[in-house]
């Protein structure tokens, strides 16, 4: 059983994820992606770096979760994922605006 079975909820994080040595803000997502699910019940990670570029593939990466924004939800359609997605980020954006919000130790 891994880490994060035993020890994260479904549901949205921001997040900070260490690339090559150097932090980034992120928004993470623990779960089973239920407004694409289709009968597979497989449990994932995905995170996505605030104003980021570069290729990740292949790379190992490091989180450090900071607070849980929401649980999973299932949407009723891809526009209203993609916009809860945008409110998600904007929250996050703006809790990493706040002096210390975030600061690595």
């Amino acid at each position: 059983m891994s880490r994060i079975q035993l020890f994260r909820l479904n549901g949205v994080y921001i997040t900070l994820t260490l690339v090559d040595g150097q932090w980034h803000r992120s928004l993470t997502n623990i779960g089973f992606r239920p407004t694409f699910l289709k009968g597979e019940l497989s449990r994932s990670i995905e995170s996505f770096l605030i104003d980021f570029e570069g290729d990740l593939y292949g790379k190992s990466l490091r989180l450090r979760f900071l607070h849980r924004l929401r649980p999973e939800m299932k949407f009723p359609d891809v526009q209203a994922l993609q916009a809860q997605i945008s409110r998600d980020f904007a929250r996050a954006k703006s809790i990493f605006s706040i002096p210390n919000s975030c600061e690595e130790t």
